[in-house]
């Protein structure tokens, strides 16, 4: 089973996974992906080494796209691996960065990643201290996932972003969610994936809010759900 949910910003790690144990029988072969902002990467050692403990404990796998408030400059040092057929980084023995652009097989399905996103407040972060331009795409990056796109004809079964597309974020302000948030590179690259992809569903974080857009799009915050039961958010 492959589990969902969003931002957990390092503070809420542990009560987030007791959570998920406490809602399922989760079993050593599932996995829970974090749609972003996890911030298992920080401070650099020993502060992130005594939270990389945790995830070791956890029974079973911990899988996660980047979001804007990550150690970039840290994230950078840890090895990359083919695994499930795309690109990722061990964390952990337990923990598993899913590299942007990045189309895995897991459990019969494939799953299309891309992290990344913008800091809107960025404007009072301290660059390579709590804000990193790596937040945002890079040319290869999107290429990356073109390509591997394009191998797979434009069709996966599921996607995990932190952002949303342009379109998708635009709408919702008819839901109550602030959107202060303006000309992020990661939404209009999104958006150009968006436009061509065929998906079953799409699931994204970063706007710190738990619903359903549509019948297809998955916004995660504190929330769970599920492959197989997108659209049941539960907490």
């Amino acid at each position: 089973m492959i589990y969902l949910t969003g931002d957990i910003h390092r503070q809420g790690t542990v009560s987030r996974f007791e959570g998920l144990t406490m809602l399922h029988n989760v079993k050593p072969e599932d996995y829970l992906i974090i749609c972003g902002d996890v911030g298992c990467l920080w401070y650099g050692h020993p502060k992130d080494d005594e939270l990389l403990a945790e995830y070791d404990k956890i029974p079973y796998k911990i899988l996660w796209v980047d979001g804007n408030h990550e150690n970039f400059d840290l994230m950078k040092q840890y090895p990359h691996e083919t695994w499930h057929g795309g690109d990722i980084q061990v964390i952990s023995k337990n923990s598993y960065r899913l590299c942007r652009g990045q189309v895995f097989n897991i459990d019969g399905y494939k799953v299309f990643t891309f992290g990344g996103g913008l800091s809107i407040d960025r404007y009072r972060r301290v660059e390579h201290e709590s804000w990193w331009a790596d937040e945002w795409p890079s040319e290869e990056e999107k290429e990356t996932a073109f390509k591997n796109l394009e191998a797979n004809n434009w069709k996966v079964d599921y996607v995990v972003t932190h952002a949303a597309p342009r379109e998708i974020r635009n709408r919702l302000i008819y839901y109550s969610v602030p959107l202060i948030m303006r000309d992020c590179k990661t939404e209009d690259f999104l958006e150009e994936v968006y436009a061509r992809l065929e998906f079953k569903h799409w699931f994204f974080g970063h706007y710190h809010k738990n619903m359903n857009i549509g019948d297809k799009f998955t916004m995660l915050y504190d929330g769970y759900t599920s492959i197989n039961n997108p659209q049941h958010i539960e907490y």
